[in-house]
Parts: C-alpha cells; sequence; structure tokens
C-alpha cells in the first residue's frame, strides 16, 4: 500500500488517506446498531450496508429485506465526511475526495440520495493502473512512503475489514468486550 500512496502523489493527490480508518468507526457503530436491535428484537438479522451491489439487489428483487439493511454509512463516505470537516476548517481551496477501490459499485454507490456530496470521484484499481501506466510512472522505480496524517492511524481490528467475515468479528469482539467489562 505504500507504493499505491507515491503513485497517486506522483499522480497530484495531494493527501492520501487509509480508509481502515474508519473502519474502526464503523465497527463500533455497528456495534451499536446490532446490540439495540438483539435487545428490541427488532431488525434482525441484521445486514451490512456496505456492499453497494448486495443493496441494489435488495432494494430490486428482496425488499422484505430492507428493514434489516444497517443504518451505518459505509467506512470510505464516513471518512470523506471527516476529510472534509477536517479540512474546510484549515483550507479555503477546493476539497476533491477520490475513493480508489476495486469495487466497481461504489462508482454507482456516491450517487445514491444518502451518499451524495461525500465523495467526488470513484476509480477503481484497474483504473488506477491505467493511469500509472498513461503517465509513464515505472511501478519498479516508486519508493513506499506513509498514508497522510491525520487519517493513518489503524488498528488491529480496522485491518480485518479488509478480509471476509473481518467486520463480523470486529463487531462480535465489541460485544464480547462490552458484555465482559460490564459484569
Amino acid at each position: 500500500s505504500e507504493k499505491i500512496v507515491s503513485a497517486a502523489k506522483t499522480l497530484g493527490f495531494k493527501y492520501v488517506f487509509d480508509n481502515r480508518f474508519s473502519a474502526d468507526f464503523v465497527a463500533l457503530q455497528m456495534t451499536e446498531e446490532l446490540t439495540k436491535r438483539i435487545n428490541s428484537q427488532s431488525g434482525l438479522p441484521m445486514i451490512n450496508s456496505n456492499c453497494p451491489a448486495l443493496i441494489n439487489d435488495i432494494e430490486k428483487s428482496l425488499r422484505e429485506l430492507i428493514p434489516n439493511l444497517s443504518l451505518i454509512k459505509p467506512p470510505q463516505h464516513i471518512l470523506a465526511r471527516a476529510i472534509k470537516k477536517t479540512f474546510q476548517k484549515h483550507k479555503t481551496e477546493s476539497i476533491v475526495i477520490v475513493h480508489l477501490t476495486s469495487c466497481v459499485g461504489s462508482k454507482t454507490q456516491i450517487n445514491r440520495m444518502q451518499l451524495v456530496n461525500d465523495i467526488d470521484a470513484v476509480i477503481t484499481t484497474r483504473e488506477f493502473i491505467q493511469l500509472i501506466n498513461s503517465f509513464g510512472i515505472e511501478w519498479n522505480t516508486i519508493k513506499p512512503s506513509q498514508f497522510d496524517a491525520p487519517y493513518k492511524n489503524i488498528s488491529g481490528a480496522s485491518s480485518l475489514s479488509a478480509i471476509s467475515g473481518g467486520l463480523t468479528t470486529s463487531i462480535l469482539r465489541n460485544i464480547f468486550d462490552k458484555y465482559n467489562n460490564d459484569n
């Protein structure tokens, strides 16, 4: 990922932030939401709303599951809002948020009514590679660099978000800790 940071900066991006930073926040919010749903015995099972393809399928073909969708925004949108809020205090220039992802569905997700104006553009991994190649950047010559502050410190739990079942694991760990620390 350090080479991706350098490549993005070579392409002209001023700041590069780690989306895993917001994964901890999402896991904590979803833990609270799931706990409330379990206590009220409603909206179960709760379905993670981070996947745009899944949301589209539910809205089109499985409408009875809509109440089960989590109300928590996807991590990249939470991070985008935090970035805009932080940098608008200190900068007078316009802020453009570009999200780099392997998920093609994220391109349409940014236009959803509840998410509009968070992220300005989405670049897929394939498009990023095409940009690198079209600018003549040699991947083997890129020197690694770190993500920018203030959104670069991540926990072990946020690293789980990148693997299948990782968010669920984080939520279950949070619930376990909550109930074991309360007793």
